[in-house]
């Protein structure tokens, strides 16, 4: 089995409102960022729900396609657990 290599980054923390237009465009901004210099072309992102929200309109939104074709943003852990966990418990 061919494998591929896998790192995980943390960005810095950015103070300021998390889900202001601006605040969304620096966190899109600084992940292609990191994705050329990590020399790939497409970069997976974990966002909690709100942010997750607000980052999917921006990119549907914004005219130039970077975004949309290098950032592939995923709902983060903790709220597909929890969804999980409500499932299991109404059976």
């Amino acid at each position: 089995m061919m494998g591929f290599p896998t790192a995980i980054y943390y960005l810095p923390v950015i103070k300021a409102a998390a889900i202001e237009d601006g605040t969304i465009a620096t966190i899109l901004a600084r992940t292609v960022a990191l994705a050329d210099e990590l020399k790939v072309n497409k970069i997976v992102a974990d966002f909690d729900l709100e942010i997750y929200s607000e980052v999917q309109q921006l990119r549907w939104s914004d005219p130039d396609p970077t975004y949309r074709e290098r950032v592939i943003p995923r709902l983060g852990g903790f709220p597909i657990i929890m969804s999980y966990r409500n499932l299991d418990l109404e059976n």
